[in-house]
């Protein structure tokens, strides 16, 4: 009988053994619903990403090949569209949320192939163009989140993978520090309350940075300059401040603005500013006699008239600010002038010198421009110093006549030396540097003391001298912060070569003598879905859906929700980055905290919706069949009683 049981059962698990290998055979030799395409470079992490998104969309029967491209040909890809997939970085420093640049039609960044024609596309781009018109900042909030709904749930040529963070380890005898902050927005309002280890003096900031090249803010764009911008922010103030959540604030040398007329606008700066003396600190060393102890006649002099500051007898005024728009939309002193054709005129004030009159507008006529706000944050530069009396006349990207400006200006002794022994009217004046070690900045006598955050009066920053210390390697830098020769650690590269670091950096946070601090960077990671190419978009961008309650959607929109579906962010953050990134959600980052918009569709690791989308678009799901589950099931059961057979036996 016992002889008979398990013959009987041999047979059994044996047919459905046999059964199940047979589905999973069906299974595997499934045709896949599409073979895509994901191109990339070893930059960064994306060839781990691009693997693990391989493996993701396998999940849903997508055949993923992956290519690898050369920093040669992998922007031709990109312009010319061949790719189904890409990863790529996205990056936005500024404090607007114009997106026009990448997301519409004609845009140079349109790597995703963005079209009016195309369901919703010119429902977008129309959103995006009236959304830089409008100057109330909730009314045009209101605008960008409707932009962002629209990206993400009815085109979706854009997914979001994962944002970088900054970290600030500060030693705890600073108070007052504010990451989100630029340094020198914290600085009038920081204080020591004690000496930390190794720090033997409480006048002075010691900090580290990578070297800088060009001090002159016409060259200068946040997303590659951060150390020409660091230092140049420390001796040069903007027209106007912006605060945390990215409203423009009256605390900067324009203390009041109105509004004339439709595109018109007229802004007011603070009197008795001055411009700081024009040091020649090309030559300066820590052997040279202190600042104040050069005599006028050594000062540096100015292209127009060779005139010089010697920090009060020029005032900033309001050519100083015209001066600057100008200079940043003429083509022949800035690299980034068609960033400015928006200005259509800007003058003086013909009866007041602190007062300037600024007009807006596009090709098609004057209108309100909301970004001229972010623009404003622009660091002034001394017109006595750089522009000339040459009768030349040029005119600017958006048309307006310059006298002054004349092809070479750019080569003149004054810019060149401009360039390395910059000065402005800020808050630190430089005093000598070696490229290679140090820069060291003179706490200026002559500053204005307007508060940044608050426009309180009386401000001044609260050390005598800062010292940028020079670290191309960051272990380096973080063994001589740990050491005290250092006040404040700034960390930013936490997917590269010194990840290594961030245990160390986090362990801190539960150190009493440290503060660590954390926020967003303007670095992402996100995968770009080309819209042209068939499958996931082409002309399936054009066929909308039967399914119920799902009939606004194309059959290209399902498919590109099934891939984003299918994608854990999360396992990719913790396998690759030790989730020390953020995933994010939106195509408006998360450091412009007052416009990103969070309740937004957030695409979570779901593999129900994403077969749901694909069974929605008539295409195969990658699924065990019910008889495999079953014979599964089967089999489990005759294990567990064989087993309980035994048991019982042996009692």
């Amino acid at each position: 009988m016992m002889k008979n049981s398990k013959i009987n059962f041999f047979i059994l698990f044996s047919i459905l053994v046999f059964t199940a290998l047979m589905n999973v055979s069906q299974i595997q030799g499934i045709t896949p619903n599409a073979y895509l395409i994901l191109k990339t470079t070893d930059n960064r992490n994306w060839s781990e990403y691009a693997d693990y998104i391989q493996e993701f969309l396998d999940e849903i029967n997508i055949n993923v090949t992956i290519k690898i491209e050369t920093d040669a040909t992998w922007y031709e890809s990109l312009l010319t569209g061949d790719f189904d997939l890409a990863i790529v970085d996205y990056y936005n420093f500024a404090t607007d949320p114009d997106m026009r640049s990448i997301f519409t039609e004609s845009a140079f960044f349109n790597w995703m192939g963005l079209s009016k024609t195309m369901p919703y596309g010119n429902e977008s781009e129309n959103l995006l163009h009236y959304g830089i018109t409008i100057t109330d900042p909730e009314e045009r909030k209101e605008i960008y989140d409707d932009w962002q709904k629209i990206q993400m749930d009815k085109i979706l040529g854009f997914f979001p993978i994962l944002i970088e963070k900054k970290y600030a380890v500060v030693w705890d005898n600073i108070v007052n520090y504010d990451i989100r902050r630029d340094l020198v927005n914290n600085l009038p309002y920081m204080y020591y309350n004690g000496l930390h280890e190794g720090q033997s003096s409480f006048d002075a900031l010691n900090i580290h940075k990578k070297q800088w090249f060009n001090l002159n803010p016409l060259y200068q764009r946040k997303a590659f300059d951060f150390p020409d911008m660091e230092v140049t922010s420390l001796i040069m103030d903007p027209i106007a401040q912006g605060n945390i959540n990215n409203f423009w604030i009256k605390t900067g040398l324009i203390y009041d603005w109105e509004k004339i007329d439709e595109a018109h606008y007229k802004f007011y700066l603070r009197d008795n500013i001055f411009w700081n003396p024009s040091y020649n600190v090309l030559s300066r060393t820590s052997l040279s006699p202190p600042l104040g102890s050069i005599p006028p006649g050594e000062l540096m002099r100015g292209l127009r008239s060779y005139a010089y500051s010697d920090g009060s007898n020029q005032q900033v005024l309001a050519k100083d600010v015209v001066f600057t728009y100008l200079a940043l939309a003429n083509p022949l002193t800035s690299p980034y002038y068609n960033d400015y054709s928006w200005i259509r005129n800007i003058y003086v004030d013909p009866f007041d010198d602190l007062a300037y009159h600024l007009h807006t507008g596009n090709e098609y006529g004057l209108v309100d421009y909301a970004p001229m706000f972010t623009d404003m944050s622009l660091f002034t530069l001394p017109e006595f110093f750089l522009n000339s009396s040459d009768t030349s006349v040029s005119y600017s990207s958006g048309g307006v006549k310059t006298i002054g400006f004349y092809d070479g200006i750019n080569e003149t002794t004054q810019w060149i030396n401009f360039e390395k022994s910059a000065f402005g009217c800020g808050q630190y004046m430089l005093d000598y540097y070696d490229l290679d070690s140090i820069t060291v900045l003179q706490r200026s006598p002559y500053w204005h003391g307007i508060g940044p955050i608050d426009g309180s009066t009386g401000k001044q920053p609260f050390v005598d001298t800062i010292n940028i210390h020079v670290f191309d390697d960051l272990g380096n830098a973080f063994t001589s912060f740990k050491s005290g020769n250092l006040d404040i650690f700034n960390f930013n590269n936490i997917d590269g070569e010194y990840s290594n670091l961030i245990p160390a950096i986090k362990e801190m946070a539960s150190n009493t003598k440290y503060n660590l601090y954390s926020d967003y960077l303007g670095f992402a990671d996100v995968l770009l879905i080309n819209l042209k190419r068939p499958f996931v978009g082409g002309a399936d961008n054009y066929i909308y859906l039967d399914e119920p309650g799902k009939e606004e959607y194309t059959k290209g929109l399902a498919v590109r929700k099934a891939i984003c579906y299918s994608i854990d962010r999360e396992i990719m953050n913790r396998e690759i980055h030790s989730e020390n990134l953020e995933v994010f959600h939106s195509p408006i980052l998360p450091i412009l905290d007052y416009w990103y918009y969070d309740y937004i569709i957030k695409y979570d690791k779901d593999i129900h919706s994403a077969n749901e989308w694909l069974l929605a678009a008539d295409y195969d799901i990658k699924t065990k069949s019910a008889n495999f589950l079953f014979s599964i099931f089967i089999i489990g059961i005759i294990v567990t009683s064989q087993k309980m057979k035994r048991r019982i036996k042996n009692l």
